[in-house]
């Protein structure tokens, strides 16, 4: 008895990154003809190439990338119209004192799709409240292909000479598809 040995081919396909925020999107695979090793194409009574019919297709589906819900980040100033790219490096603010608030823009980075929404709230670290500013939290809800949203936090003033003083405002539990931004 012999056996002839098996042979297969790799089909590498190339994905490419278009940088545009898509669902999950599916293609199909066929095998149509198989060509023999003494090069005829086809099933032959002395190649044994052949197609098994049961089993000649296959679906291959490219996951959903750049986030098409969103990508919640805060933002240091108003972006260009257009895709907002994600950050790369976290959002630093400084206010005075004697402004009283604080308005932290919250932008919907690449997609745009559905309704998503996001807590937030504040946190102290060298800042203390209600000394040095008044606690914050609440939700942010943004609507099919809405951008920008803002979060205001009071700022205590008074009179007493201080260095600078630093809290903390945290984007969580994102819904409805959107992701928060993991920049540390």
């Amino acid at each position: 008895m012999t056996s002839s040995p098996c042979h297969s081919q790799v089909l590498n396909l190339l994905v490419l990154n278009d940088d545009t925020p898509e669902f999950a999107e599916s293609f199909q695979v066929t095998l149509v003809s198989a060509e023999s090793g003494d090069g005829k194409p086809g099933s032959t009574p002395t190649s044994g190439s052949s197609i098994n019919p049961d089993n000649s297709a296959t679906r291959v589906t490219v996951m959903a990338s750049d986030h098409p819900y969103g990508l919640l980040q805060f933002q240091p100033s108003l972006p260009a119209e257009g895709i907002i790219p994600p950050a790369t490096e976290p959002a630093h603010v400084t206010v005075n004192e004697d402004d009283g608030e604080v308005r932290l823009l919250v932008a919907r980075a690449q997609g745009l799709l559905g309704r998503v929404m996001v807590g937030y709230r504040t946190s102290p670290f060298t800042a203390a409240s209600p000394e040095d500013y008044e606690d914050s939290d609440g939700m942010l809800d943004f609507l099919p292909g809405e951008r920008f949203k803002y979060i205001s936090v009071i700022v205590i003033d008074n009179p007493v000479p201080e260095l600078d003083k630093v809290f903390r405002v945290e984007l969580y539990n994102p819904d409805g598809g959107g992701k928060t931004d993991t920049i540390d």
